[in-house]
């Protein structure tokens, strides 16, 4: 009782504390100081809240419960997820980064599952990870495995396997691989496979060296039989070339013929194990980049010249690199692509074997260089005004202040000229007074010159001056010398100035005290000009200066430094870069060939002018420069014209001049786009010598050094002469001299002839027969000669001993009395005639019938004079002749036959005519010597004894020799006149010297005809015949025209035995190559065939090559009806054109590195073609289902039947290929060809489309660029071909049809496209007609559509229908809006019209425009009939479906999927529900006619979960304003749930309501009851707009004017004193009662 009494007590004192606690808020409120509390509540409401908190946070402790094991269910039927930890726990919130988020595995993850160990360094060997794979089963079960085994081994990212037969090694072998990385290893490895790279003529792009070996049981064991070894890397891809190349122990590399597979593995056949090579390959030319830096100890990398890219042959050298002669190479540094650099260590000489970039670092080198200079000496002297260099007739103009003056003038004190002359600069100050340096800034007297002219000769001024730097008034104050010289330091490209050198070769000093002509010569000028191209140099380039006075530096005519004025030493320099217009580093671009090749000039003007101290330092740096002369020293240009064997201009060849005075002095140019190359400024007096540095691309550079001559012609213009030798060269027609570069295959074609030819086999089968024919025709033996039999016939007439004449050019006037003559087209001199009159010359032209007058300058005219005797010089020519034919083969043989009145043949001891020079050299050289000069010329006789001699073999007049095969026989014809009986011309024995020539021809014989003619008369006859019959006579006795020839001079006789000798041909060592084009394979007959034969063959990137090395090239057989029988080297090939290739016309048999080798330059071989019979082409038809509303695209339809594409091989059981066809996807295969949008634009309007036939899909076989035919593709469809929309549905609504056809180029087409091929006879198929093949697909597409049913249910049957809306948006769009109808006296209705049957693709939402009354109290998917990816918005009450997916939420289109992804059905279930609601304040004091508002009650609005809302009511309306975290919320936002209405706040002068209200709500806060704890009505009130409004009331507790503050304290107190009172009261009747007891 008493702890009960305590409680009531404690209850009331907690009363007073809140009453007080209420009062002193509003006593505060009212005073503005503090603010009404947000929350008060009683301890009975709390207690209460607390209990209903509680009982809902058990229920929702029971609902998370249930979900958490719902979660763990879900873990474990999903063990592959991995699930957030603490995920489901509440934690308190900290910064983003302090929470990181961890993942772990579940906890039914396998062990199995776990990542594999990362590799570290004590992980097992690679041998460790091999895996040996072996079948498994019985014998039967092997054997129809092949019996193979394999292995693999990862060695880093390459795979090496290894297959074997069964037995070929143990099965229980280990794999071990292991990749070569030690150093030493690797060189010797590079330095085997650069040998064969040489070898073989490939490029190395990269190298992998492995070591392959077996073990078993730790030791290395060999397979019996080879295995098949591939080699997968990724450095190595399908579409490049490999070699496999076997390293020994030796260090010698075997090509083990390894190829690139299509998956761009490397295959090989392995007979062994070691070591293996795998080389990446390239073609047999490298690109080689030089790179070009100055040697610097403190820092290497400052770049000197720009990068160069060389191309060179494989096992090409490079050199001489040197980019200029002004430095010299210190080392040579390899550079990787990654930029690492190892130093070359005989950098002098490199062979390349692949591209690869070279960093030269060069160091200056050192040199004296003298150059050019013009020096003035003026004279200022008061007594001459005359003999003044500043006399007043020197200046142009009157202003004397504008007139700069020799000399200090009156403005500076020591005023050394007396003249009251002033010139000012642009800065203000006077050129005749001496300006110091702190006067100016040390800038001196700005803008005095302007520049130069445009011919650099004239120097240009912006103030008037006496002349200076001009040769005007010399003589008058001025004396000039040209005879001194510069004396330059060069160091590489920087040159400075030592000292000037008298003529005397005094030396005077640059820099202090700089008097060139003594201390008594104050007043000097002094310029030189350097010319310099920039070429490749990008190093620095600038000029200095530092000295008195007078300084102007000028480039291209431009001032660079201006210190001009009378001052004491200035310094003045310029970036002659920044002063070209490349600035910051910039410098001209790769191309930029103009820029680089420009010629600039520095002109540098300084004078001395203040007769005071004279310094003078100069320095500048400059490449490719050389000092011109300034001086008027005659000159002249050299003119060249650059030119191949056509006489076409060759640009790019460079040329060095150099003066043979001065090393130093040279010059270097390139020949222009015309071939032109020009040196100018040559000086009389001084020889050259010119050389050629380089030539572009393949051609061979001249090995001659000219010399260059300054010579004055008969008209005394200086020209510039070019000697081989001592002899003098002519120019060509325009006037400059044709310098000839040829290719090597031009210098092979003057050794050897060849030809290839092909002939049809077999048209079905495709296969051809190759010949190669090859004949020596060099003239200079290389291995062994061709050996000759040769009969000398020569004229003994008697004329032979009369003497043998020259003659002389003649430029001088000509005299009546002496004789002249002119020269013929054929060699014979005729002589030339004063006519009658005495005014003109001329001569009688036989060869066509008029006389032609001879002007001189125009016509060479000669004299004569006699030489010795003919008979002489014959013996001396033909005795050499001999020589040289002996020489040239000891097993040649030589007759000679005379011929006078009759002739002889000269006879042995041992009565032998034919003799062999090994043995009888003597004895034919004496029969030469002993000849003797009588009688006539019976050429004829000689002829038929010659004859008679080739006649005679059987007879035993032939000296035996050697080589009896191949054997060629020669006549050399020589005589001085014409045929005679007597001593005129006979008719008669010149037909029988003709037909004797012609039995000698027939016998295979070569004759040369000689003639060494006397002069003809001016009528043109020589003894009764003239120029024209001789010349006819000669030309019919000789093989060719070009065989008849004549001497003028005992030398020209010399050359012209010579010729001869030089013409017969010898045999060549020579290697010859065969490539047979990709196209076509060797068969095996003829392949076995060529090996035995000595061939070697490489079979490389689709190509076959077939060697013949250092094989012997004899010249051409005398025997034979055909080109091939009289071969001197001939050889067959068999081809067959691949079974993968599709065929064509005019087809190359062999590709364009086919040829002859010789001494390292090649000829090529003709190209012959074929044709080839066409295989046939197939595609497959196609079939595919897609969702209405999915795009139809054909095009894709096209590009899947076209890429079933195939051609048929011709080989057995047909298998097929894609080789070739186009076009081609990123991955390989045939595609449709893509469309322009032109093309689609008329797939969108049309049923049918063409493509190809312009040739765009061209048919190119693999490693070869021709295209040999075109693709053609025909497109029909039942539909337009564009992309459109599925819409009718069912099974084969659309079909498409791909025609694909194949259209050869004919072969007049193909002689347009492929340059250098012959054009095949009919030897080659020219007769087989290739007619177009073609083939067809068809696609056919299937149109799936979906479809979407609904249920409507209501909660109470009703007597009438009732219709509800349903509103469907596809793809977040209207789609449609559908009713359903419940039938009366029914609870459920069902959708039955069409609009949601097949639906297209796409995403709908179902949703229910709700009647008014009505709202959703469930709704669900049907799970068991709907099979597409569907979902539910709760929230929304909407269905989601996605037609087209499946409940896996797969496209079923893309899974195959047809039967699902196409129904949903979904059911609705409606209940009755107020959608628009509030609570409104009100007065209960309020009546019918007036409704009391009150505001500022404060609510709380409590959910189950224990969510509080806070509302306050309005002043206005009494409505109640709900908010949660500050925001407001309207009623039908509230989420669906129970809620506790009270009041926590009355509004002021009204009571606290203990009402509760509980407010029920479904979805979107509409109201389904709303009850009070009274257990009374709610009042309600339908507003306007339909909303219902409940009335929550107040009772007034006083009525008091509402500004009472004070009487509402007062009430309060005196409430307080009363309550006190009644406690004491209570505790005094409780105590007395105590004492009653």
């Amino acid at each position: 009782m008493k702890s009960r009494n305590k409680k009531r007590l404690l209850a009331l004192v907690l009363c007073m504390v809140v009453a007080i606690s209420n009062s002193s808020f509003i006593f505060a409120s009212e005073t503005g100081q503090t603010e009404y509390p947000q929350e008060v509540q009683t301890q009975d409401e709390a207690v209460a809240d607390d209990m209903d908190v509680a009982a809902y946070a058990a229920d929702e402790s029971q609902a998370v419960a249930e979900e958490q094991t719902a979660a763990v269910e879900q873990v474990a039927a999903e063990p592959e997820t991995t699930v957030e930890t603490q995920a489901a726990q509440p934690v308190a919130e900290a910064p983003a980064a302090e929470q990181p988020t961890t993942e772990a595995p579940t906890a039914q993850a396998s062990a199995a599952q776990a990542p594999a160990a990362a590799p570290t360094e004590e992980t097992a060997p690679a041998a460790e990870n091999t895996t040996a794979e072996t079948p498994e089963g019985d014998a039967t079960q092997a054997e129809a495995e092949n019996q193979q085994l394999t292995w693999s081994q990862d060695v880093g990212d390459t795979t090496v396997n290894v297959t074997a037969e069964a037995g070929a090694l143990p099965a229980d072998a280990q794999l071990s691989v292991t990749e070569i990385t030690s150093e030493d290893e690797v060189k010797e490895i590079e330095k085997a496979v650069e040998e064969k790279a040489i070898e073989e003529q490939f490029s190395i792009k990269n190298i992998f060296s492995y070591d392959i070996k077996f073990l078993v049981n730790g030791s290395e064991v060999q397979p019996t039989t080879p295995v098949q070894v591939s080699v997968d890397t990724p450095e190595i891809t399908s579409s490049e070339d490999a070699a496999v190349l076997h390293v020994d122990n030796n260090n010698v590399a075997e090509d083990m013929n390894g190829a690139v597979d299509g998956e761009g593995k490397v295959v090989f056949d392995a007979p062994h194990f070691s070591t293996y090579v795998i080389v990446n390959k390239g073609g047999a030319e490298v690109q080689i980049k030089l790179q070009h830096y100055y040697y610097d100890t403190n820092n290497e990398e400052k770049k000197l010249y720009a990068d160069q890219t060389v191309p060179l042959k494989v096992g090409s050298k490079i050199e001489d690199y040197r980019k200029s002669t002004n430095y010299d190479v210190v080392k040579v540094k390899e550079i990787d692509e990654d930029g690492t650099k190892t130093e070359v260590p005989n950098f002098h000489e490199i062979s390349v074997t692949g591209n690869k970039t070279y960093r030269i670092y060069y160091k200056e080198n050192t040199s004296p260089k003298q150059g050019a200079v013009k020096f003035w000496d003026y004279d200022i002297s008061k007594g001459n005004r005359d003999t003044n260099i500043n006399s007043d007739w020197h200046y142009t103009g009157k202003d004397t202040n504008n007139r700069m003056t020799m000399g200090l003038s009156k403005a500076d004190g020591y005023n050394q000229n007396d003249l009251d002359y002033n010139a000012y600069g642009t800065n203000g100050f006077n050129a005749n007074k001496c300006n110091y340096r702190r006067d100016t800034n040390g800038k001196g007297t700005l803008g005095l010159l302007k520049g130069l002219s445009d011919d650099y000769q004239t120097v240009l001024w912006n103030v008037d001056q006496p002349g200076f730097f001009t040769d005007d008034y010399e003589g008058e104050g001025k004396t000039i010398y040209t005879d001194y010289k510069l004396n330059f330091n060069r160091s590489g490209n920087h040159y400075t100035l030592d000292s000037v050198q008298t003529p005397s070769n005094e030396t005077i000093k640059a820099g202090e005290g700089f008097w060139p002509f003594g201390h008594e010569k104050y007043y000097f000028g002094m310029r030189y000009d350097v010319e310099f191209e920039i070429g490749d140099y990008v190093g620095p380039m600038e000029y200095k200066f530092t000295g008195d006075d007078d300084l102007w530096v000028l480039l291209d005519g431009k001032v660079v430094i201006d210190v001009g004025g009378i001052h004491d030493a200035l310094e003045g320099s310029t970036d002659l870069w920044e002063d070209l217009e490349y600035p910051d580093g910039k410098r001209p671009g790769p191309n930029d060939t103009a820029a680089k090749t420009k010629k600039h000039r520095i002109t540098v003007l300084y004078m001395e002018r203040g007769a005071g101290a004279s310094n003078c330092k100069m320095e500048f740096t400059l490449p490719n420069s050389r000092i011109l002369d300034v001086t008027e020293v005659p000159k002249a240009t050299l003119s060249l014209k650059k030119v191949n064997s056509k006489d076409e201009a060759i640009s790019g060849a460079k040329f060095k001049l150099v003066s043979k005075a001065d090393e130093n002095d040279y010059d270097e140019v390139t020949s222009d786009t015309n071939g032109f190359v020009t040196f100018n400024d040559l000086k009389e007096g001084v020889d050259y010598t010119l050389t050629e540095v380089s030539v572009p691309g393949d051609y061979i550079a001249e090995t001659t050094i000219w010399t260059v001559k300054l010579e004055r012609d008969s008209s005394n213009t200086l020209k510039a002469v070019l000697y081989n030798n001592d002899t003098k060269l002519a120019t060509d027609a325009d006037g400059k001299y044709h310098i000839v570069n040829y290719k090597p295959e031009e210098l092979v074609n003057q050794s050897v002839e060849s030809n290839k030819t092909v002939s049809l086999q077999d048209w079905d089968q495709r296969t051809y027969k190759i010949d190669l024919t090859a004949s020596s025709k060099v003239t200079q033996s290389t291995t062994v000669s061709v050996p000759f039999d040769i009969v000398m016939v020569l004229d003994v007439s008697g004329s032979m001993g009369d003497p043998f004449h020259e003659y002389s050019k003649y430029t001088g006037e000509l005299d009546e009395d002496e004789d002249y003559y002119i020269k013929t087209s054929s060699g014979i001199y005729e002589k030339i005639e004063q006519n009658y009159y005495g005014n003109e010359w001329f001569y009688y032209d036989t060869h066509n019938d008029k006389y032609v007058k001879v002007t001189q300058g125009s016509t060479d005219i000669f004299t004569k004079e006699e030489s010795g005797e003919k008979l002489a010089a014959l013996k001396n020519a033909a005795t050499s002749f001999v020589d040289n034919v002996a020489t040239k083969n000891p097993d040649n043989r030589i007759s000679v036959v005379t011929f006078a009145g009759d002739s002889t043949i000269k006879v042995s001891s041992d009565s032998k005519w034919l003799l062999r020079t090994g043995n009888s050299l003597n004895t034919i050289k004496s029969w030469i010597n002993n000849l003797s000069a009588k009688g006539a010329t019976n050429s004829a006789a000689g002829l038929d004894s010659a004859v008679k001699v080739f006649n005679s073999k059987k007879s035993g007049k032939w000296e035996d020799v050697t080589q009896n095969t191949g054997r060629q026989k020669m006549v050399v014809f020589l005589t001085d006149g014409v045929p005679t009986k007597s001593s005129s011309f006979n008719t008669t024995v010149e037909q029988k010297a003709r037909s004797n020539a012609t039995k000698l021809k027939d016998q295979g014989a070569v004759i040369y005809s000689l003639g060494i003619f006397d002069s003809a008369s001016s009528y043109g006859y020589i003894s009764g015949g003239t120029v024209k019959q001789i010349d006819d006579y000669m030309k019919g006795v000789a093989s060719s025209d070009e065989k008849y020839m004549t001497a003028d001079s005992v030398s020209s006789l010399n050359g012209l035995f010579d010729s001869i000798t030089n013409s017969m041909p010898v045999s060549v060592t020579a290697t010859v190559t065969d490539v047979i084009d990709s196209r076509f394979k060797l068969t095996d007959v003829s392949r076995a065939a060529l090996v035995a034969d000595g061939a070697t063959i490489q079979d490389n990137a689709g190509s076959t090559t077939i060697t013949w090395a250092n094989t012997e090239i004899p010249g051409k057989k005398d025997s034979g009806t055909s080109d091939i029988e009289r071969a001197g080297w001939h050889k067959e090939i068999f081809i067959k054109a691949k079974d993968d290739f599709i065929g064509g016309n005019m087809i190359p048999t062999n590709g364009a590195e086919s040829g002859i080798t010789v001494d390292g330059s090649t000829k090529k071989f003709p190209r012959p073609s074929v044709n080839v019979k066409l295989l046939t082409m197939s595609l497959k038809d196609g079939e595919t289902t897609v969702y209405k509303g999915d795009t139809i695209t054909p095009k894709a339809y096209a590009d899947e039947l076209t890429q079933a594409l195939k051609i048929i091989e011709l080989k057995e059981n047909n298998p097929t290929t894609t080789v070739g066809i186009a076009p081609k996807d990123a991955n390989g295969n045939p595609m449709f060809p893509a469309l322009s949008d032109d093309q689609k634009n008329a797939l969108a309007n049309g049923k049918s489309i063409t493509l190809g036939s312009g040739e765009e899909y061209k048919y190119i076989y693999p490693e070869t660029t021709d295209a040999i035919g075109y693709f053609e593709y025909k497109f029909t469809g039942t539909e337009n071909l564009g992309d459109h929309e599925a819409v009718k549905v069912g099974d084969k609504v659309e079909t498409y049809t791909v025609e694909v056809k194949f259209i050869p180029y004919p072969t007049a087409d193909r002689q347009n496209q492929v340059s250098g091929v012959n054009v095949p006879n009919e030897a080659g198929g020219s007769n087989y007609n290739l007619e177009p093949i073609t083939t067809t697909g068809t696609y056919t597409v299937n149109v799936i559509a979906g479809e979407i049913q609904i249920v409507k249910k209501v909660d109470k049957a009703s007597e009438q229908d009732r219709e509800f809306t349903f509103v469907i948006t596809k793809d977040d769009k209207l789609y449609k809006e559908v009713t359903v109808t419940v039938e009366k006296n029914k609870t459920e209705g069902t959708y039955t019209g069409n609009d949601l049957k097949e639906l297209p693709r796409g995403t709908y939402v179902v949703s229910e425009k709700l009647t008014s009354g009505y709202g959703v109290k469930e709704f669900s998917v049907v799970s068991d009939i709907t099979n597409c990816q569907n979902n539910v918005d709760d929230a929304k009450d909407t269905a989601i479906f996605v037609m087209g997916n499946n409940i896996s939420e797969e496209d079923v289109i893309a899974v195959k999927d047809y039967k699902n992804g196409i129904l949903a059905k979904v059911i609705y279930t409606n209940e009755e529900v107020i959608a628009q609601w509030n609570v409104i304040k009100r007065s209960s004091s309020s009546t019918e006619e007036a409704t009391l508002y009150l505001g500022g009650a404060e609510f709380t609005l409590t959910s189950k979960d224990g969510i509080v809302y806070k509302g306050i009511s309005t002043e206005e309306t009494g409505v109640v304003i709900w908010k949660k975290d500050g925001k407001e919320i309207e009623c039908n936002e509230l989420p669906a749930g129970t809620y506790i209405l009270e009041e926590t706040k009355a509004p002021q002068g009204y009571s606290l309501s203990r009402e509760k209200w509980t407010i029920v709500l479904t979805k979107h806060g509409k109201l389904k009851t709303i009850t009070s704890s009274t257990g009374k009505d709610i009042v309600k009130f339908e507003q306007q707009d339909g909303k219902i409004s409940y009335y929550y009331d107040n009772t007034p507790i006083y009525d008091l004017p509402s500004t009472g503050h004070t009487g509402i304290f007062n009430i309060m107190m005196s409430g307080i004193l009363l309550m006190f009172a009644g406690i004491l009261i209570i505790y005094k009747m409780k105590g007395k009662g105590v004492l009653k007891k």
